[in-house]
């Protein structure tokens, strides 16, 4: 039976389902957002989505690239909207987190990436410095489960 969406008590109970959702989705943000590790999760799949541009010259890849991107607007607009302190915070810790990586590289000494030290903790701290800054970006291509920076 389809839905008369005329009828004022089917409008009425779907826009009650809709209110209980989104609450819900509130309560979850609020949440995650409570604790230094949950804000630096939520950073750590926003930043780059965010901040980083969609561009690629795969039309399709590109397509898919500016829906994840709208996708994570929506959520960072739900997260200033149902947690806008935590969100400050958020950010305000992420910088905190980068100046001190790079302080980091900096003391310790960039690896040569020609020599092979991927695996050193200089590379990692130089490679997470490099996608918060956009220097790197990450790109999902659909149907694979890898990301590849470009």
């Amino acid at each position: 039976m389809p839905l008369d969406l005329n009828d004022p008590r089917v409008v009425k109970e779907l826009e009650k389902a809709h209110k209980a959702y989104t609450s819900q989705d509130g309560d979850v943000l609020k949440n995650l957002m409570k604790t230094m590790a949950g804000r630096a999760f939520v950073w750590r799949k926003l930043g780059p989505i965010l901040f980083g541009s969609a561009f690629n010259e795969n039309p399709y890849s590109m397509a898919y690239n500016v829906g994840i991107q709208r996708q994570s607007v929506a959520l960072f607009g739900d997260i200033s909207k149902y947690c806008p302190e935590e969100l400050t915070l958020m950010m305000r810790e992420a910088h905190e987190r980068d100046a001190s990586i790079e302080s980091a590289t900096e003391s310790a000494g960039r690896p040569d990436r020609d020599r092979g030290d991927q695996g050193s903790d200089e590379y990692q701290l130089d490679l997470y410095r490099d996608l918060a800054t956009g220097k790197i970006s990450v790109e999902y291509e659909p149907g694979s489960d890898e990301a590849f920076g470009s």
